[in-house]
């Protein structure tokens, strides 16, 4: 009769014989059908963890490969791929659904210790357990046990005889086997993902790179297209504040004038005034003395007649000396009066025959050919042929003769030189007019002339020029009707 006792994951059996009443003690490992039973379950446990592992790396390698496909399908992510899979932090332990081998004694299926990591690892983590938690019955002593030559041939044969391997071989070969059958993931794919996250971030510093070269252009660009206008802006606040400046200094000057004037003026009255006190005082001091004689002539009645005579004679003087200084302003204004007239009939003789020998039909055919000439270098030539500081004076303005102001630009004046008959036979009153407003047009002659104009001068000439282009289109106007 045979009985077995287990004891924690160890078995071991003693066989009791009641015919010889020797008690053999024996491992059920040793036993060559146990072996393989213990293998077979080996081999089922060890395929399912293997299965186990292998969804484990599928799940995860599906997972890394969604993130990429989605980085690569958006490269401005804002956020960065995590290689590792989210929603299992801690795969659990595989199944058990048959109890562990007493062959395989080493293994504790347990965390050894709280995770860390930000992330689980491929491997589970499991610690060995020690040899002291496998409970082996020990073999008998040998001085308990009978060496009897029975006893040694019996039918139960010893590790050493039958050919099993021990337990220490039988561990070592187990986990070769176990190591050998499968192979579980290394550090290889940390690094992977590693690299994967640096090309990521290269990807994105060179985007931002990018994005901030595009942004520098831009802003370029803006400057560059900007600088025109400025200069524009600027120009023309330089114009208004010269016309500005010129408009006050005008206006300062006449109203000095004006002080002049008014400030002469009284002198003049004070003057005035002043001659007609001191003549009263002296007709007052003439009349005292008179008084005085009178009283003296009582006292010497034969000098009367004499005095009497001496103060009508001096009276008659003075009474003539007063009407001739009365009558010495009038005397003046009237020959004042008279040179200013001769002066102005002069003038208009000077100016009937200066206008009947300028609008002769040879000096306005001249005039003419000076003009077209003057325009054609004026608006075709290059920037560097001609001088950079042009006046007013400069300017071939469509009048007969030089305009020296903007009185000079008037309707009559360009209408009577423009649409003169002794020139340009060949063209109709329209074509010259249409030839003048192509010279005479604000903006063109602003693109062509007004850079070689000098900075005092251009606000006069804009004025001008836009004055003679709104007389020659008013012209055009009354002509086309």
């Amino acid at each position: 009769m045979s009985s077995f006792s287990y004891h924690h994951r160890s078995v071991s059996a003693e066989v009791i014989s009641s015919a010889d009443a020797r008690v053999a003690t024996f491992r059920i490992e040793e036993i060559p059908w146990y072996q393989e039973y213990q293998e077979g379950i080996e081999g089922t446990y060890l395929e399912q963890l293997a299965a186990h592992e292998a969804r484990e790396a599928a799940t995860t390698r599906e997972a890394f490969e969604e993130g990429t496909t989605r980085l690569e399908r958006d490269p401005t992510m804002p956020h960065s791929i995590d290689t590792w899979p989210r929603f299992n932090s801690y795969s659990t332990p595989p199944p058990s659904n048959y109890p562990l081998s007493g062959s395989k004694p080493y293994y504790t299926y347990g965390p050894a210790t709280t995770p860390t990591k930000s992330h689980p690892s491929y491997v589970d983590h499991y610690r060995q357990a020690s040899n002291a938690s496998q409970t082996w019955l020990a073999s008998a002593p040998s001085s308990a046990r009978p060496t009897s030559s029975r006893n040694a041939s019996s039918s139960v044969p010893l590790a050493s005889r039958s050919g099993v391997a021990s337990p220490t071989e039988s561990h070592s070969r187990s986990r070769r086997n176990s190591m050998s059958r499968f192979q579980l993931p290394t550090a290889d794919a940390y690094r992977s993902s590693k690299r994967d996250d640096e090309r990521y971030a290269a990807a994105r510093a060179q985007q931002h790179q990018q994005y901030a070269d595009a942004q520098r252009q831009a802003r370029l660009i803006a400057e560059r297209d900007a600088t025109p206008k400025r200069m524009e802006d600027r120009q023309r606040k330089a114009q208004a504040t010269s016309w500005f400046e010129e408009s006050q200094r005008l206006s300062g000057e006449a109203v000095r004038k004006q002080q002049e004037e008014q400030r002469h003026r009284a002198d003049q009255e004070r003057q005035r005034a002043d001659d007609k006190l001191r003549r009263e005082v002296q007709a007052r001091a003439e009349e005292e003395r008179g008084h005085e004689r009178g009283r003296s002539q009582t006292h010497n009645p034969a000098a009367a007649a004499t005095d009497k005579k001496w103060y009508q004679n001096t009276f008659r003087e003075r009474s003539r000396d007063r009407r001739s200084k009365d009558e010495r302003p009038e005397r003046e204004r009237a020959k004042s009066q008279g040179r200013a007239r001769e002066a102005v009939e002069a003038r208009e003789r000077v100016g009937r025959d200066r206008f009947r020998s300028a609008n002769s039909p040879s000096t306005v055919a001249t005039a003419w050919t000076g003009y077209e000439k003057a325009c054609t270098e004026l608006m075709d030539s290059e920037q560097g042929k001609m001088s950079t500081n042009l006046t007013f004076y400069d300017i071939p303005w469509p009048v007969l003769g030089q305009a020296n102001s903007f009185h000079d630009l008037t309707s009559q004046n360009i209408a009577a030189f423009l649409l003169s008959p002794d020139h340009s036979q060949g063209k109709s009153p329209k074509a010259r007019l249409w030839a003048a407003i192509l010279i005479w047009h604000p903006d063109k002659f602003a693109q062509k002339v007004l850079p070689r104009v000098s900075e005092s001068h251009r606000p006069a000439i804009v004025a001008a020029v836009n004055i003679v282009s709104r007389i020659i289109i008013e012209l055009t106007t009354s002509y086309a009707d």
